[in-house]
């Protein structure tokens, strides 16, 4: 008996201090083990995902509401062709912004500016209706690109098929039809039509404030190990 516990003294002294930081930010329970992790990253790249189908699905709701209640109808009717052209801009600009800033601070920046840009957006009026739509959807555009390079560091590569699949998959179709509905249930009660761009720039706040807070690139900065290749 005493050996063993000598050997698992040992280990608890060779463990980094920081192998636990992660799941301790996020939900307040120690990680001893890399699946929880991987887990808790996969959660945080979910709710990317559906902050980005919030920010895209708030416009068709509420753009009758719009219509009605703004008196620039001018100013509403560019702001589906504004909002396509900055987020095919996004689109392309995304290979470069993941490559340079890394998944943490690519994901970071996304989350932060596509909250401040629907921020706007609920807040403003007139030219601030197309400036902060056009940020919000050109910071949403980046979404994809941050998160399948934040996977990259963490789930092994055989599984990043399923991963992309099932969590993209699930969050983008998922999460957008459960959104829409509670979009138009929000305008059903009379909340109006500032009510669902608020709560879309509220889920990109609260996931850019846990992406600074708990993510990190990569496994091996927390202590685990890297991804497993593929096999052949």
């Amino acid at each position: 008996a005493r050996p063993e516990r000598q050997h698992s003294m040992k280990a608890s002294e060779t463990t980094p201090l920081y192998t636990r930081q992660l799941a301790h930010r996020v939900c307040g329970l120690p990680v001893r083990r890399r699946e929880l992790a991987v887990a808790i990253i996969l959660a945080v790249v979910f709710l990317a995902v559906a902050s980005k189908d919030a920010a895209n699905n708030a416009l068709p709701v509420i753009l009758p509401a719009l219509r009605t209640e703004t008196a620039e109808p001018m100013v509403v009717s560019v702001l589906p062709g504004v909002g396509a052209i900055f987020y095919a801009a996004g689109k392309f600009s995304q290979i470069f912004v993941s490559h340079f800033l890394g998944a943490t601070h690519g994901l970071f920046g996304v989350m932060l500016f596509g909250g401040l840009g629907m921020l706007l957006f609920a807040l403003g009026d007139s030219a601030m209706l197309v400036i902060g739509w056009s940020v919000a959807q050109f910071a949403a555009a980046h979404t994809w690109g941050a998160c399948t390079r934040l996977s990259a560091g963490w789930v092994d590569h055989a599984h990043h098929g399923r991963v992309f699949g099932v969590v993209f998959g699930v969050a983008g179709g998922g999460s957008s039809s459960v959104l829409l509905l509670v979009y138009s249930l929000m305008l059903d009660a009379g909340v109006g039509w500032r009510g669902p761009p608020l709560l879309s720039a509220g889920l990109f706040l609260a996931v850019a404030a846990i992406t600074a807070s708990a993510v990190r690139d990569a496994a091996t900065e927390v202590g685990f190990r890297a991804p497993l290749p593929a096999r052949d």
